[in-house]
Order: structure tokens, then C-alpha cells, then sequence
């Protein structure tokens, strides 16, 4: 190391330039009967630079403990056994935060005399301390250890007193804006949320869309696409109530069966916001074919393999796609259960409980896969409008309808009425897939873009702070 330093500076074992110390045993059966109690500091305080004191807990003192383990200002705390190389030689430094507080045997007390405690702690973050500590750590076995005698054998660069107390505070205020600008960049997801909700409040006033309007005026309204949904709907429903009456051996003898259906009721739009021309207000129970939720009983069916299970921590506040990065799994129950909330491509999934007005939309089929009792599952008359509905549910108008019908008094809750009672402004046919690709594309390629500039800004924190300490230890700050 002596090579790279620059003049005035020297390279000296840690042992020649501090004293290293290692803190008290737990010895439990001893310490238990002890009648002084003081603060421990454990491996779990000692964080990267700084002392978590919600970590530290206690430990009996014993009349051989006089002297050891104690703690003062300026010393620079070591983590001497982990379990994670990241985290062995994890150091910092003890500013008296709880008096009278005593140090774990698995973490070494370095007081330093011949040099500044601030510039050792420094040198030990830094790239050049961290390589030092992961060479003199490794064992015959292969296991990484640290003892006093490995610690106390790094050799560290000694510059000046008063360049080192130079190069400390140049550290300090870089860190302090490399820390900002962390601090700016952790602020992004909340303003893409925002973004996110402004790009969606505009494509459900018709703003997005408006330019599309005026180039195609003539196109067919959705009043009459509703018609058509309402006729499906009876269909579907006729259908099936047929099927069900045959499968019971009881054929009808004439039409009159048909009149014992009920025609969803229009919406109130009389405290609604006023739609784009050739808009119209619907309902869930207008468009849906059905809502339905999963049973209490699931638990008894949870694997380690089998069908996807979804709940609320599947789906996401920022997006519509469904975060299957973690799944429970689930055994098919062979009863109506396994068939009644099996989720199908096209589907909605909403958050009925806790996190309320979660919003997740089956894009792709995900093979066998089924929903919680957390979660409600909606299947479209027209699954084309699947996403188109998605993107309103999650809006910011969307979620203050669907909250309105918050039923819960102490804890949140919608029933499925509530869901179904939800009003969706319904845009033509042919304006739909507009709003969703125009909404889409703003959302994720603005998304996309902030978020890979973020990406590439942290990474290069990340680099220049890494710089600065390895340029630092050389004289690059001097």
C-alpha cells in the first residue's frame, strides 16, 4: 500500500494505531442473577455508520466485567461475526448515545490513538477497507471470520492529522448530497402515482381522446352498445336458467319463465360529472355478467404446489397488472367452490376488504388460478371492456365511487353489490380501445422511462460515492 500513498502518508497495522477490545459474553445463567442491569449493544445496532438504539437490549453485569466492554465517545464499533460477508466488518462509530451501555462479544472495540476515529471509520466503509477486511477474514475452510488478531492486522493509510481531518469533512459534505439526491430519488414513486392518477382522471373526462372525437364524429354512440350488452345479458341469462330447468327434467311448457327476469336499473347520473358527447353512465350490474368472491375455507386447500391463489398483495395500487411475483398455491377443492371463483383471461379482480379498491386485471390466462374471500372477481358480458374498466376502477374518480360504498364501520369492507353498484362511464365502442391504448401508452412509456433514468441515477450514486471513498484513501481529496 506504502507504493500507492501519497508523501506524508504511511500504512500501519490497525493494532499499532488503536486499541481493539471485544465486548461481554451473554453467559445467561450467571448474568441472570445479576443486580445491575445495563444497555447491550448488539450486533443488530451496529448498522452501516450508525447506531440503531431500537436494537440494543440488556445484559447483567458480573464483578469481572469492571473494565470490559465499556464504551466512549469516538469508538469506532466493529461487527466481528455475521452470517453475511456484506455485513462482516460492518462499522460504526459510538457517540454515547445510551450512557452507561456495554458491547456484545461479537462485535470488536476499536479506540484509536493515532489517528482520527472518523477517518478509520471511513476507510473501513470504503472500497479499498472493505477488500482489506474480506482478504484478512477468510479462513483454511473457505468461512469468513474476523477476529482481533485479523482486524488488528489491516494495514491502513495514515495521512496528517489535519488532512485527515480535511478529507473527513469533504466525505461527510459529499455524502450529504449524495444523501439528497437519494432522498429526490426516493420521492419519484409517489410522483409517478401522481402522474399516473392525472393521465387516468384525463382519459375518463374524454380529454385524451378529444382529438379522436372531432376526427371521427360519426362513430355509433354507447347507448346503443349498452343495448346490445342488456340483450346479451338477457341471452346469457335465458340460457342458463333454461339449462337449468332441463337439467331437472322439468322442460318448460311456454315463455312465461322468461318474465322472471330482471332488467338492470339505469343509473342515477344526477350527481355524476358530465360525459364527452356520445358517452354514457352505466353500472357494474349493467355490464358484468357476474361478481363473485371467494369462501373462508380456502386455508385447508393452501400448497406447496397446485392452482394459483390470489389475493390482495397480487395486485397493485400503481397498476392494473397483477404482481404474481409471490403466489400461494393451492389444491382444486372439488366441490362448486373450485368452480365458482376459478379466474379466467379477462377477469377483475377488487380488493373488498383492508387495503380497499385494489385493482388487478387478468391481461393473460395464468393457468389454473383462484381468488381469495378478500377479493372480488368480475366477469364482463363483453370482455373487451375488461381493461377499459380496470384502468376506471383504478382512477381516481373510480376509487372515490367504489370507497363511497366503503360498508365498514371499524374495518373497511364492499359487498358485492356495492361492486356491481359502481358507475362506469361508458365511451363508443370504437372510442374504448383509443382511451385504453392512449392511457397505456402515456402511463407506462412516461413509466418506463422515469423509472430506467432513475434506475441508472441510483446506480451512479451508487458508483460515485464509491469513487470518492477508494479516491479519497489514496489522496485523491487531499
Amino acid at each position: 500500500m506504502s507504493e500507492e500513498l501519497p508523501e506524508g502518508w504511511r500504512a500501519r497495522p490497525l493494532s499499532e494505531i488503536a486499541d481493539i477490545e471485544a465486548g461481554l459474553t451473554k453467559n445467561g445463567a450467571l448474568r441472570a442473577r445479576s443486580r445491575k442491569i445495563v444497555p447491550l449493544v448488539s450486533v443488530a445496532a451496529v448498522q452501516s455508520r450508525r447506531i440503531d438504539v431500537g436494537e440494543l437490549s440488556t445484559i447483567g453485569l458480573l464483578e469481572a466485567d469492571r473494565d470490559r466492554g465499556t464504551l466512549a465517545p469516538g469508538d469506532v464499533l466493529v461487527v466481528e461475526g455475521n452470517g453475511s460477508l456484506a455485513h462482516l466488518g460492518r462499522a460504526a462509530m459510538w457517540n454515547n448515545e445510551v450512557p452507561d451501555a456495554r458491547l456484545q462479544n461479537h462485535i470488536l472495540r476499536v479506540r484509536a490513538h493515532a489517528c482520527d476515529s472518523a477517518w478509520l471509520l471511513e476507510w473501513l466503509a470504503s472500497p479499498d477497507g472493505r477488500a482489506a477486511i474480506r482478504e484478512q477474514a477468510v479462513s483454511a475452510t473457505g468461512l469468513y471470520t474476523l477476529s482481533k488478531a485479523k482486524l488488528g492486522a489491516l494495514s491502513v493509510p495514515i495521512a496528517p492529522h489535519e488532512q485527515e481531518r480535511s478529507i473527513v469533512a469533504r466525505l461527510g459534505a459529499l455524502r450529504a448530497r449524495s444523501r439528497r439526491a437519494k432522498d429526490a430519488l426516493d420521492a419519484v414513486p409517489a410522483l409517478l402515482d401522481r402522474l399516473r392518477q392525472s393521465i387516468l382522471a384525463a382519459a375518463f373526462r374524454g380529454d385524451l381522446t378529444a382529438d379522436w372525437r372531432e376526427q371521427n364524429p360519426a362513430v355509433e354512440p354507447a347507448s346503443e352498445l349498452l343495448k346490445r350488452i342488456r340483450l346479451e345479458r338477457r341471452r346469457r341469462w335465458e340460457e342458463a336458467e333454461l339449462a337449468k330447468m332441463l337439467a331437472k327434467g322439468k322442460p318448460p311448457k311456454d315463455a312465461l319463465w322468461k318474465s322472471k327476469y330482471v332488467e338492470p336499473e339505469p343509473v342515477d347520473d344526477g350527481e355524476l360529472p358530465e360525459l364527452p358527447e356520445g358517452w354514457s353512465w352505466a353500472t357494474g350490474t349493467q355490464l358484468f355478467e357476474f361478481v363473485t368472491s371467494g369462501s373462508r375455507g380456502w386455508a385447508e386447500y393452501y400448497s406447496a404446489e397446485g392452482a394459483a391463489f390470489l389475493r390482495v398483495g397480487n395486485t397493485r395500487r400503481d397498476d392494473i397488472r397483477l404482481d404474481l411475483s409471490e403466489l400461494q398455491r393451492v389444491q382444486t377443492p372439488t366441490n362448486v367452490e373450485g368452480e365458482r371463483t376459478r379466474v379466467r383471461q379477462g377477469d377483475i379482480v377488487v380488493s373488498i376488504t383492508a387495503d380497499l379498491g385494489r385493482v388487478g386485471y387478468v391481461q393473460e390466462q395464468i393457468g389454473p388460478a383462484y381468488v381469495s374471500q378478500h377479493l372480488a372477481l368480475i366477469r364482463l358480458c363483453l370482455p373487451e371492456l375488461a381493461e377499459y374498466i380496470a384502468l376506471w376502477l383504478s382512477s381516481p374518480l373510480g376509487q372515490h365511487l367504489l370507497k363511497l360504498r366503503d360498508r365498514g364501520m371499524t374495518k373497511a369492507g364492499l359487498g358485492l353489490d356495492d361492486v356491481r353498484s359502481v358507475p362506469i362511464p361508458l365511451a363508443p365502442r370504437a372510442e374504448i380501445a383509443a382511451v385504453v391504448a392512449r392511457a397505456a401508452s402515456q402511463v407506462r412509456g412516461r413509466f418506463q422511462m422515469v423509472e430506467s433514468t432513475t434506475a441508472v441515477a441510483r446506480s451512479q450514486i451508487l458508483a460515485l460515492d464509491r469513487v470518492t471513498l477508494s479516491a479519497a484513501f489514496r489522496g485523491g481529496l487531499s
